[in-house]
């Protein structure tokens, strides 16, 4: 399956990126793009509902379509928050979700990006972002790639074995003994210039 030809929820038809309805009376179906969710002008809540439920079982793209239903809930307000936990996320990805795609409106996302592209760049003045996404796009760079070129690389921490922790104790404690034993016999050989 293609960007261009994302599943669709209920029928219709894609028309220029748009779903379209055979039936006038009834408003097009969302669909479930890359990069979010492509929802009609006006659905009812339980339409809301229906979508919400196939967002919370789909495999794959789901921060951007999370995001997107909360944010297109609102609007139904208390109601729509009894099924935030049915998407199945916590709490605080599921804020995670909302802050970034409230921060980049559908048609500022690439296909080619994903979500945890932009989460990277959220924080970034609107210019560096797009600047920065603009890289990730033209360079194909992983999500670890933008993070280390947006905020360094971090120097690696030697993680010692649990053997090698022994040895340097016991270097250590050898080290300390010497420096004791070595206060002793200067301390002896002061006293004995006395």
């Amino acid at each position: 399956m293609s960007d261009v030809d994302p599943p669709r929820l209920g029928g219709g038809t894609v028309e220029t990126g748009r779903a379209t309805s055979p039936n006038a009376d009834v408003p097009p179906p969302p669909i479930l793009r890359v990069n979010g969710l492509d929802l009609p002008e006006e659905f009812t809540f339980d339409d809301w509902v229906d979508i919400a439920g196939q967002v919370a079982s789909a495999q794959k793209n789901r921060q951007w379509w999370a995001g997107d239903l909360v944010l297109a809930g609102e609007r139904f307000g208390e109601r729509a928050t009894q099924f935030w936990n049915d998407l199945g996320y916590r709490w605080e990805s599921l804020s995670n979700c909302v802050r970034v795609c409230r921060r980049f409106p559908r048609e500022q996302r690439a296909f080619n990006l994903t979500f945890s592209h932009f989460a990277v760049v959220y924080a970034l003045a609107d210019v560096e972002a797009a600047y920065r996404l603009g890289e990730a796009e033209e360079c194909g760079w992983t999500v670890a790639q933008l993070r280390a070129e947006v905020f360094g690389v971090k120097q690696k921490v030697k993680r010692f074995s649990v053997e090698e922790l022994r040895e340097r104790l016991a270097a250590w404690q050898g080290i300390r003994s010497l420096r004791n034993n070595g206060r002793k016999t200067c301390a002896a050989f002061l006293e004995s210039l006395i």
